[in-house]
């Protein structure tokens, strides 16, 4: 993060029990945002990010939902996945984050790490265009309740 200009909004994908939004929320961005499918894990990072101390950014929530169906608002200017989903779900994140950018032009930072991958890009690099055509124009919400 010493490397990430804090403004505007940062979301983490498929959080699991809110360490990155207890982390990013010791910062001064806008909004924080978690984005999980397990309505278990998201209870229990709602739970963790109320115990949490030291935080900044008074507006972290947790959003359940599929990450490839959540529409990407207009400020997040810091994306970070850890050991995230792969393959197709991947591909169309990061598809509906170049919509989000073409729509809003912004500089933007995707923080990304899996350890158990091989790298998908390096730093620097632009969106693959092949992978920007998964962009999902539609918002398909599902509650947890749902589930």
């Amino acid at each position: 993060m010493k490397h990430v200009p804090i403004s505007g909004a940062f979301v983490d994908y498929g959080r699991g029990l809110g360490r990155a939004p207890i982390a990013a929320g010791t910062f001064w961005f806008n909004l924080v945002t978690g984005v999980e499918l397990s309505p278990s894990l998201v209870e229990r990072s709602r739970e963790n990010i109320a115990k949490a101390r030291g935080t900044i950014c008074q507006n972290i929530e947790v959003v359940c939902t599929n990450a490839a169906y959540w529409r990407v608002p207009s400020d997040v200017t810091v994306f970070h996945f850890y050991n995230p989903f792969v393959k197709h779900t991947l591909r169309t994140v990061v598809g509906n984050i170049a919509q989000s950018l073409r729509e809003a032009p912004r500089q933007a930072w995707i923080v990304f790490a899996n350890p158990s991958m091989t790298p998908i890009m390096r730093s620097g690099d632009v969106i693959p265009p092949e992978w920007q055509k998964h962009t999902i124009d539609v918002m398909a919400a599902v509650s947890c309740s749902e589930r």
